[in-house]
């Protein structure tokens, strides 16, 4: 029985695959490079390798998009802000507030005004979180 020498390519796309699943699970979401854009999805998978020799690849499957997307082109968005553990079981872990601010103010600013999402008859308004995010900042003295 003989092994396959793997090159040096193969195995770095092989532990890719490794790296990936385990840092990663299905449903995750990751930014993906398309031409000269970038799209935001969700995994409905987990990575694997895609045929041998010279034409390896490491590759997943994004949500709405049929065919496999190369590792290399993704690039996993944590589960949790500011390296928080996303299995930690702790409600008392948040991160900096300065910082989740400054995400919420750049998250407004892409999306504009109005309503994002109403669960259970309960809405959250765009104009709710710029009043909490202005009260962070500006308690914290940082330009809102």
């Amino acid at each position: 029985m003989s092994t396959y020498p793997y090159t040096d390519a193969e195995r770095e796309k092989l532990q890719a695959v490794k790296d990936f699943n385990e840092r990663h699970n299905t449903g995750g979401w990751v930014a993906h490079k398309s031409g000269h854009r970038t799209e935001y999805r969700q995994t409905t998978g987990k990575a694997i390798i895609l045929d041998s020799g010279p034409f390896m690849r490491a590759v997943v499957w994004l949500d709405g998009d049929d065919r496999a997307v190369d590792l290399a082109d993704v690039t996993v968005i944590p589960a949790q802000p500011d390296g928080l553990n996303e299995h930690y079981e702790d409600d008392s872990d948040l991160p900096d507030p300065v910082k989740a601010a400054e995400r919420v103010r750049d998250y407004i600013t892409a999306n504009g005004d109005g309503i994002y999402d109403v669960l259970d008859g309960h809405p959250l308004y765009a104009r709710d979180l710029e009043a909490i995010c202005r009260a962070v900042l500006s308690k914290a003295e940082v330009a809102a």
